[in-house]
């Protein structure tokens, strides 16, 4: 699969250095916005909420918020407990 750049009257060096350009200018706008999207500390929080909920049926751990975005992400560590002879 070849990527379909073409600079009009460029050269495949003059195509390769606009795409590096590209490139460059995405990660640099997305590393500035790290310290504003940056990843949350409450997130394991939610995946024992989760886990909780797939396997003793009861959301006591965390009642605020609802269990149901919690569950998909809690069936993966559900699943590997599941593998290795771990119950709940």
């Amino acid at each position: 699969m070849r990527l379909a750049i073409k600079v009009i009257g460029g050269t495949r060096r003059t195509e390769l250095a606009l795409l590096a350009a590209v490139v460059v200018l995405t990660l640099v706008r997305v590393a500035a916005t790290h310290h504003v999207f940056s990843a949350v500390v409450d997130e394991p929080v939610h995946i024992a909420a989760g886990y909780q909920w797939i396997v003793k049926h009861s959301n006591g751990f965390d009642p605020v918020h609802p269990p149901l975005a919690r569950g998909p992400f809690a069936r993966c560590l559900w699943r590997g407990s599941l593998r290795r002879g771990i119950t709940g």
